[in-house]
């Protein structure tokens, strides 16, 4: 297994995050809902083990956003 400094990782929490953030001040659109397809097709393809806790947390929150926009 190749070492991951979880900087792939990072970045894409951030992007979930700013995703949640633009949802919480009230935005729907076809955008916001991209930019978490985007951050779920991310996370489900990093694929290092030790990390797929995360993953499938960011997925999770993701496939959130994507069902309400």
């Amino acid at each position: 297994m190749e070492w991951d400094n979880g900087s792939n990782l990072a970045g894409i929490v951030i992007d979930l995050e700013n995703a949640e953030q633009r949802f919480s001040v009230g935005e729907r659109s076809e955008s916001l809902q991209q930019a978490a397809q985007r951050v779920y097709n991310r996370a489900a393809a990093h694929n290092n083990s030790a990390q797929s806790p995360w993953c499938r947390e960011i997925m999770e929150r993701a496939q959130k956003l994507i069902s309400v926009c």
